[in-house]
């Protein structure tokens, strides 16, 4: 019987990627770039982050704040010359709970800036497995 390597579970990247469209302040779908002349078109969850949902909801204010994320998702992955959107490299690549999709880092490849660090900062996103302040006050809030 012959050993067979393990399936690497992450990889550090980067892997070249074009930006498809956003999904939603955390997801986007993309065009990576993983041999010469091999691309896959996939979802990349962001790594470490949670922001506000658009769909399924807990409370109005979440749908409102998830809006906000997915616009400054579009807007910071959007081309300086508004066509389109910016090259990126995904990091820290890894398995996702969904059947197709993946979790990692996107990075501006202009200028190394992070998104799910500037989702954080922007205050449109909390550390992954946190619940979000979106809701709090509401009656919302309950069905978490």
């Amino acid at each position: 019987m012959t050993a067979q390597p393990a399936v690497a579970q992450a990889l550090p990247g980067p892997v070249p990627a074009e930006v498809l469209h956003i999904v939603d302040g955390d997801t986007v779908g993309v065009r990576a770039h993983t041999w010469p002349g091999q691309y896959v078109e996939i979802r990349v969850r962001l790594r470490g982050v949670d922001a506000p949902e658009i769909r399924r909801v807990a409370c109005e204010a979440e749908r409102v704040k998830g809006h906000e994320a997915t616009g400054f998702t579009r807007d910071w992955l959007s081309a300086p010359d508004g066509e389109g959107f910016a090259p990126v490299m995904l990091t820290e690549i890894g398995p996702d709970s969904f059947w197709g999709r993946v979790v990692a880092r996107i990075v501006r490849e202009a200028d190394g800036a992070d998104l799910s660090e500037d989702l954080m900062a922007a205050g449109l996103a909390v550390p992954f497995r946190q619940t979000g302040p979106w809701c709090e006050g509401e009656a919302g809030e309950a069905a978490r």
